[in-house]
């Protein structure tokens, strides 16, 4: 980058090679170039990269990191090709997509995930959706807009939109504006003399360039709660049909973890927290209120707390399979001014082959519970209501309604001839008794899939 700065990598949430190992024999790589339509309509294509291992048996398993590039100098996408999975992300990303998270990306992200399981050399029944921070919050909206995905693994998550880009992000810019007051003009939006000349230097990289909130005014009212649950994966928690892990540290100060539980919150800040400085979640009315974790069913979750990794190690994230929901909270301690994801003082890493691994084994078929009130989210966007996806008008190109209904019918098909026709045909029984506005559509999408 030309600040010298690399933020795209910074809060990619994946480790990068510490080591000069030698480079994977055997790999192929495919650029794929995916058309969507914007929320204004006009026409985009942007690139994916897929990396193929050339001797693994198709169709491939597929492992598919949202939002940010990856590149085979990972760790992670080492180890997942080293199992002879393929692995997807985008190519050539620009820090502008961050602006456009929670609109043009999310649509984009959908896109690639709905091209990539289409194709013949991957086997749809085992894709794993993984990101972590702003990839993490891309893989949590995947997985709560889509059926068919095999498990998702998200590493600090922004769950909640609302409280992480819009009032923590804000409160945060003006406990920081004195100090970046001070600074020249030349610097006062320079990542590099943001995280050297600031009380917060993660936050204030963030916060102080606008990465993620540059977009907010032209998206819609910001008084609008409902127009922030419809982009805050809180608020679709009855709605994730894969098994879901998220593993997070408690000294996280970028994504405050509060918005996920707040059993593992420290209620004393860290000492070089400057006085007077929040990142708890307040309150807030109806779901964008609480923490992800109360809203969900206690016999599906299996929440507990793990040590930092210390040393070289590589820990295999614990797990229980018999959950849908997986949360590992690892206990740094209280957030510190100088924490961005982590406080960076471990140098171990964990690992979530063996996780993905299993869900793999048992395959989406499986692995899927589909509920009622997805069934209305999807009845939504098949009636072109959708404020995640806007539906546009057209013919095969991602993002029109047509589109939209394809992938649904496509996917609700598979659900059905995994799970049989009356199971189905009785949740979309319990989606219709659930919302009466949406049930004539649900009816029309019971004809066309069943």
């Amino acid at each position: 980058m030309e600040n010298g700065l690399d933020l795209q990598k910074l809060f990619a949430m994946q480790a990068q090679l510490k080591k000069n190992n030698p480079p994977l024999e055997g790999i192929g790589q495919e650029i794929i170039e995916v058309a969507y339509l914007k929320h204004d309509g006009s026409r985009d294509v942007r690139p994916v990269r897929l990396n193929i291992p050339k001797d693994a048996k198709k169709p491939m398993p597929l492992v598919y990191v949202p939002h940010y590039e990856m590149k085979e100098d990972s760790l992670e996408i080492r180890d997942y090709l080293l199992k002879g999975w393929a692995v997807a992300s985008c190519a050539d990303f620009k820090d502008e997509y961050n602006a456009e998270l929670m609109r043009d990306d999310l649509v984009f992200n959908n896109a690639a995930l709905c091209m990539l399981r289409g194709r013949e050399d991957i086997d749809s029944d085992r894709i794993a959706v993984v990101g972590g921070s702003a990839g993490g919050y891309m893989a949590m909206m995947l997985s709560a807009l889509q059926l068919g995905i095999c498990c998702t693994v998200a590493g600090a998550p922004p769950l909640n939109a609302y409280f992480n880009f819009y009032k923590y992000f804000g409160e945060a810019v003006s406990h920081i504006r004195e100090a970046v007051e001070r600074l020249p003009e030349a610097e006062r939006h320079n990542p590099v003399a943001l995280l050297t000349k600031t009380p917060l230097p993660f936050v204030a990289a963030i916060c102080g360039t606008g990465a993620f909130t540059r977009h907010l005014e032209g998206m819609f009212d910001l008084n609008d709660l409902s127009a922030w649950e419809a982009v805050s994966p809180t608020a679709f928690y009855a709605c994730y049909s894969d098994p879901v892990y998220i593993n997070w540290a408690t000294s996280d100060l970028l994504v405050p973890i509060d918005q996920l539980t707040k059993k593992y919150t420290y209620a004393t800040p860290g000492r070089t927290i400057p006085q007077g400085y929040n990142y708890r979640l307040g309150e807030c009315e109806g779901v964008l209120g609480k923490p992800f974790c109360e809203l969900l069913e206690k016999s599906e979750l299996n929440l507990f707390k793990v040590p930092p990794v210390d040393g070289d190690d590589v820990v295999p994230l614990q797990f229980d399979e018999s959950k849908q929901f997986n949360v590992c909270i690892t206990d740094e301690g209280a957030p510190e001014a100088y924490s961005s994801h982590n406080l960076g003082t471990h140098t171990g890493r964990t690992s979530d082959v063996n996780y993905i691994a299993r869900m793999f084994e048992r395959g989406a078929h499986e692995t899927n519970v589909l509920s009622p009130e997805k069934l209305v989210l999807f009845a939504e966007r098949y009636a072109g209501k959708a404020r995640q996806l806007v539906a546009h008008a057209g013919e095969g190109v991602y993002g029109t309604l047509s589109a939209y209904r394809e992938e649904m019918k496509k996917e609700l098909k598979k659900y059905a001839a995994d799970n049989g026709k009356e199971k189905l045909f009785g949740l979309f029984s319990k989606a219709a008794a659930l919302s009466p506005t949406y049930s004539k559509t649900l009816k029309e999408m019971m004809r066309e899939v069943l």
